[in-house]
């Protein structure tokens, strides 16, 4: 149903939502209170993770229009699982689309593990993804390509990218477009799939040396 057509959502009683965020409010991972389908509570996390800056741009939205058109057959039928049986739903990495367009994947996976992520948005040209990753000390730059993104033009992105880094970064590319890489891209890991992040994460670490300050 459009969002237009639905009636408001009622809020949480003030108690209500007090007790919520004294619970999870702090929680360093995203936790939404999801009723008829919409969301009711997003604590602190899942609000900068997806980019919002008040609780208009998501109290009373439909999960589904936060989640890949691909995902929401999925999403309707796990909310279906839940309500008309009142079951737990199945466990799934989550993927939810922050206010820009962009995935809410990745840091979802990586928050937990003890990894500070910072997004710059969709389509951010080279030179400022270098300028970001050095300003901010950048342990790991992470790109995202669609399944529809050019495999030549990614590929030397990646390349063009991978020159520009200092040696000490390490270069992670993932999504649907990687499957189709036919060529070796030296100095870049290629992550086909969200579950291949923590591996990705734990074969850094197991390698990974302090630079000098």
């Amino acid at each position: 149903m459009p969002e237009h057509d639905l009636v408001p959502l009622e809020p949480l009683p003030p108690e209500s939502l007090a007790s919520y965020d004294a619970v999870f409010g702090e929680l360093p991972v995203m936790v939404a209170l999801i009723r008829d389908g919409r969301f009711a509570y997003l604590n602190r996390a899942g609000q900068r993770g997806m980019g919002a800056t008040s609780s208009d741009q998501w109290l009373g939205h439909q999960l589904e229009s936060f989640s890949p058109d691909e995902d929401i057959p999925l999403v309707r039928s796990r909310l279906s699982t839940v309500q008309d049986a009142h079951a737990i739903a199945p466990l799934r990495q989550g993927r939810l689309r922050r206010l820009d367009g962009t995935l809410f994947d990745v840091e979802a996976m990586m928050v937990p593990e003890g990894v500070a992520c910072i997004s710059l948005g969709p389509q951010t040209p080279l030179e400022d993804i270098r300028r970001a990753a050095i300003a901010h000390k950048a342990h790991i730059v992470a790109l995202s390509f669609s399944a529809a993104f050019p495999v030549r033009q990614a590929t030397d992105g990646l390349t063009t990218l991978r020159r520009q880094l200092p040696a000490h970064v390490t270069l992670w590319a993932g999504g649907e477009m990687t499957r189709r890489v036919r060529k070796t891209m030296t100095g870049t890991v290629l992550i086909p799939d969200l579950a291949g992040t923590l591996n990705a994460l734990r074969a850094w670490r197991s390698h990974w040396v302090p630079q000098p300050a």
